[in-house]
């Protein structure tokens, strides 16, 4: 015996029918009014080119008319001073003007910081080299070695001894079978950015 709850084979493939013929009609319904609304944009989008075109033609010997984009994205020709009258605009181009001139201000700031810190920086650059002085040793041996406050710096006559303090300082000269004639130490007072030259005689160790 039959259950009457299940269908037979050619029932249920006539359901099966069915439901594809309605799904189909579901899709040509919803492809049509997709086709409809492309239509109805691109008859818009026609209209709306005629429209500027036409107007442009009829515009075109108004050169006190400027074309003018509104809120809405329609192009209309008004006069500057109908531009400025619309709601906003004056604003607007006031907003734009403010920006400009703080941009000019902003730029104006930078180069005046920049040229102070150039200045600064010369003028830190001349106090640190004026804190300093020189000392040109030149001597009738050459290649003796310089002392500066019992500190051997490694250099040799003639040199110029740089970034020396200012104030009093002592010099030797050291060279094997030599010294410094007359004298053990010479002491020399470094002014700052100057610089001071000394001539050390020097004869052999021998020599009383």
């Amino acid at each position: 015996m039959s259950n009457p709850e299940i269908p037979n084979e050619e029932e249920l493939r006539q359901r099966i029918r069915e439901r594809l013929q309605e799904r189909e009609r579901i899709r040509d319904e919803h492809r049509g009014f997709q086709q409809q609304r492309r239509e109805k944009a691109s008859r818009e989008e026609d209209y709306r080119r005629i429209v500027q075109e036409e107007e442009s033609r009829f515009y075109a010997d108004r050169p006190d008319l400027i074309e003018y984009v509104n809120e809405l994205g329609e192009t209309e020709f008004v006069t500057r001073d109908e531009l400025r009258a619309r709601e906003g605009y004056f604003n607007y181009e006031e907003k734009v003007e403010n920006t400009e001139q703080e941009k000019r201000k902003v730029f104006m700031k930078l180069i005046l910081l920049l040229l102070l810190l150039g200045v600064g920086a010369v003028q830190l650059f001349i106090y640190i080299q004026d804190d300093f002085g020189e000392i040109a040793v030149f001597s009738n041996v050459k290649g003796a070695h310089i002392l500066l406050d019992g500190e051997r710096l490694g250099e040799v006559t003639d040199a110029v001894i740089t970034e020396v303090t200012p104030g009093r300082h002592l010099l030797q000269l050291e060279k094997p079978g030599y010294r410094m004639h007359d004298v053990v130490v010479l002491e020399i007072d470094v002014k700052k950015n100057r610089r001071s030259p000394v001539s050390v005689e020097m004869v052999p160790a021998s020599l009383q």
